[in-house]
């Protein structure tokens, strides 16, 4: 699979094309508006599919005999052996990030990749599972279980990991982003608690079982930095309005690898809150 960020002005966005194996495929549809689409290419053993922001637009089959390998991966216009362009109008506009995998997305992979871009260069998706895009857009990633997927480790490109959910059903997601402060610490938290790390990380619950994810481990990505020595000094906050001086404080200590520099906190029930963050230095 391979998704473009791109601003279309011309053609190439206007009328993607994907060709491989011998086979082409080039849609009536496009996005040539001058806002940020995402253009997702699939090539699997069996068929050819393009997607925008999320829609697949068109789909063809290969043969079976067919083997890809690709020795070279053109995007943008392509030329011919008097390195003329074959077409005037390929591509005529901006590509923000390309993201490029050795396999076959399924679509609920497709959709965790969406919701990063998403949050990252201010996509509108057609079915958001993640409400916090306004306040909190940075590093989106989630668990997620569909009838033929199931994502169950969680970081995205930021420094957190959620794994371990204990009832990630079929249906059920659980996304989660951060902001992008200016600092590291701040005061704002709790009575007892010497400070917090300033990202803070809200999360969204896609319910389709009826009892959410269960709990989850959370394990926090301290840093070489990181003024952490041991258990003792981290705790984990839980928010329902992004205040924490009234934050829920965890009441045990995470397990602490000073080698690799985390803090994981195990069977975290997040129900009743709507935003996480990591407390320091208890007692003080």
């Amino acid at each position: 699979s391979l998704k473009v960020l791109c601003k279309g002005i011309h053609s190439f966005v206007q009328s993607p094309r994907l060709a491989a194996a011998g086979r082409s495929l080039s849609p009536r549809a496009g996005a040539d508006d001058g806002r940020l689409h995402t253009l997702q290419a699939v090539v699997s053993d069996d068929h050819l599919s393009l997607h925008l922001d999320g829609r697949q637009l068109a789909r063809i089959g290969l043969p079976t005999f067919g083997v890809l390998s690709p020795t070279r991966l053109t995007i943008g216009a392509t030329s011919n052996f008097m390195n003329l362009p074959v077409s005037p109008g390929q591509l005529v506009g901006e590509i923000g990030e390309i993201v490029l995998f050795d396999r076959a997305l399924d679509p609920l992979e497709q959709a965790l990749v969406d919701h990063y871009l998403a949050g990252r260069y201010g996509l509108e998706l057609a079915e958001p599972r993640y409400d916090a895009f306004e306040t909190h857009p940075a590093h989106v990633a989630g668990l997620a279980r569909s009838e033929t997927f199931t994502q169950s480790v969680a970081r995205g490109t930021g420094d957190v990991v959620l794994s371990h959910a204990s009832s990630l059903d079929v249906g059920d997601a659980l996304l989660f982003g951060a902001n992008d402060p200016e600092r590291l610490y701040t005061r704002e938290a709790p009575r007892g608690i010497g400070a917090r790390r300033a990202r803070s990380w809200a999360y969204t619950l896609t319910d389709g079982s009826g009892d959410g994810v269960g709990s989850v481990d959370i394990t926090f990505l301290l840093g070489e930095d990181s003024a952490v020595r041991t258990a003792a000094d981290v705790v984990r906050l839980i928010d329902d309005d992004g205040d924490f001086s009234d934050a829920r404080v965890s009441p045990v200590a995470p397990s602490h690898d000073p080698f690799r520099a985390t803090a994981r906190f195990e069977g975290v029930d997040l129900a009743g809150g709507r935003y996480f963050a990591l407390g320091l230095f208890p007692g003080e």
